[in-house]
């Protein structure tokens, strides 16, 4: 059985929900230990900000997360409730002593974050 398929068996098994449940309600999510990796679709626009908050949330409530990586390898939109969903889960890790990056990042989704001053607080790579 592969790591991502463990780890998504076990993320099922603690939250009560079924392992496809799990995988395919987002189909972003990766929980590598304690890191857990969202793979941001192509627009991150309101629809999708708040599938990623629901889903985040939930663990970081029920699972031992210290490291969000938002996977912005595919996205080239981002709009204000995108903005607002990293500016959440950045509260959320400060307050839980953890840390949030954002990799991958299209020049022009950099451009978005740092208008925003995002790239103040939380680690950027790329678009720079």
């Amino acid at each position: 059985m592969e790591l991502q398929e463990r780890g998504v068996k076990k993320l099922a098994e603690r939250s009560g929900r079924t392992m496809a449940g799990v995988a395919e309600k987002s189909g972003i999510l990766e929980r590598v230990g304690i890191l857990l990796l969202i793979r941001v679709p192509t627009e991150l626009d309101h629809h999708v900000a708040e599938q990623i908050r629901e889903e985040v949330d939930m663990l970081l409530k029920t699972e031992d997360i210290q490291r969000l990586v938002f996977d912005f390898s595919q996205t080239v939109f981002c709009d204000s409730s995108g903005i607002g969903m990293l500016m959440g889960r950045y509260k959320i890790m400060r307050a839980l002593g953890g840390q949030v990056q954002a990799i991958h990042v299209d020049e022009n989704v950099y451009r978005i974050l740092r208008i925003s001053g995002i790239t103040k607080l939380i680690s950027v790579n790329g678009g720079e």
